[in-house]
């Protein structure tokens, strides 16, 4: 990911823009002149979305390290990095989903199978995690990302 732009789509999953742009308080406008590269986002607003994503500051501003932070004992770039001070991140776990689907792409026919069995896994995980906020407004737009074809 070359832009802060790119890596703030990331992020932004398989939210809308309005939706997510309403999770960060700013206009849906703003939020599509960052993500196209028009505009850069300031200090407080980054700040916020690696605070309440979980996303490390150095991969959010220069595209280097994890994604996520990391948590005491867990490996760097680790897909099971879901839950960040205590609180599961559905970026985590969309960008677990999505990093196996582009594996799955690549993979031979021996490794598809466990692949396919790993996105089932955090597809579920992610559903269960979803299921088990209610019907939450501040989750219920959350959704895992689809197989596109995959």
């Amino acid at each position: 990911m070359n832009t802060i732009g790119e890596r703030l789509k990331i992020v932004r999953g398989e939210h809308s823009q309005a939706v997510f742009s309403k999770r960060l308080g700013i206009p849906q406008s703003t939020l599509s002149n960052y993500e196209s590269g028009r505009n850069k986002p300031d200090f407080d607003l980054i700040d916020k979305i690696c605070c309440d994503f979980g996303v490390n500051v150095e991969w959010f501003l220069f595209g280097r390290g994890p994604m996520l932070k990391e948590q005491p004992g867990q490996e760097a770039n680790s897909a099971s990095t879901v839950v960040v001070e205590g609180t599961l991140t559905f970026a985590g776990m969309q960008a677990a989903i999505k990093v196996l689907e582009e594996e799955l792409v690549k993979a031979k026919e021996a490794e598809k199978a466990a692949l396919i069995e790993a996105k089932e896994a955090y597809k579920t995980a992610f559903e269960a995690a979803r299921a088990s906020l209610g019907n939450s407004k501040e989750h219920s737009d959350s959704s895992p990302p689809t197989d596109k074809g995959v």
